[in-house]
């Protein structure tokens, strides 16, 4: 029997080791192995998982159709998306697709699934609110001046610190580097990061996807 061959697609928005692309792509290699499939190829996202507007998934859904035979492969369900919307739409282009957590998985049960996972992001969404609600309570408006200047001064370093290392984090990322590797390189020649407790992927993709003249608030 000819195995099957797999399109692999791994997106991560966080830096946690657990759920780094290249923890991902690890489980879609050992799925692959034990299954005697064939992966073809990787294509990977560093974004959230609510932006529909995602061109390395577009490009492994084209992929897949061009291979006859093909599966989309990735590591766990909400890898794809926490919309139940967009699930629904891949589903309705046909592009068959695996999940390494829940290979089995048929119709409904992808459709439960991504149900409660969009559930639970509007449910953290509800607490998120709720608790801006109790701080704005006991500290005043959100809005404040200082509050207001206090962001404004944040944007300014970050804009800075953008600009000082974004030529050589895009020299380290020409040579190939990933950006789990070039977080690791900064940190072991002791340069400082812009929150002072050391350099992750995902600040470095953020400074290299913006360039050298927007902000890097939230890294």
């Amino acid at each position: 029997m000819k195995p099957v061959t797999y399109i692999g697609y791994c997106r991560s928005s966080t830096s946690r080791q657990d759920n780094s692309i290249e923890s991902q792509q690890q489980i879609l290699k050992e799925f692959v192995s034990r299954n005697n499939a064939v992966l073809e190829q990787v294509y990977v996202e560093q974004l959230s998982g609510k932006k529909k507007n995602r061109p390395e998934l577009l490009k492994a859904i084209r992929r897949v159709k061009s291979m006859k035979g093909a599966k989309l492969l990735i590591h766990k369900m909400d890898r794809l998306s926490r919309s139940l919307a967009h699930i629904a739409t891949l589903m309705e282009s046909r592009v068959p697709f695996v999940a390494c957590d829940n290979p089995h998985a048929n119709e409904i049960t992808i459709h439960i699934l991504a149900a409660i996972a969009q559930f639970e992001r509007k449910q953290i969404s509800t607490r998120i609110r709720d608790a801006l609600v109790i701080v704005k309570q006991k500290r005043g408006t959100l809005g404040s001046p200082k509050i207001q200047e206090l962001a404004s001064r944040n944007k300014t370093h970050a804009r800075e610190f953008g600009k000082q290392h974004y030529a050589t984090l895009k020299a380290y990322r020409d040579k190939g580097m990933s950006f789990v590797k070039i977080a690791q390189t900064m940190n072991r020649k002791k340069i400082p990061a812009v929150n002072g407790t050391g350099w992750v992927d995902k600040t470095v993709a953020r400074i290299l996807q913006r360039g050298p003249h927007e902000s890097y608030e939230d890294m």
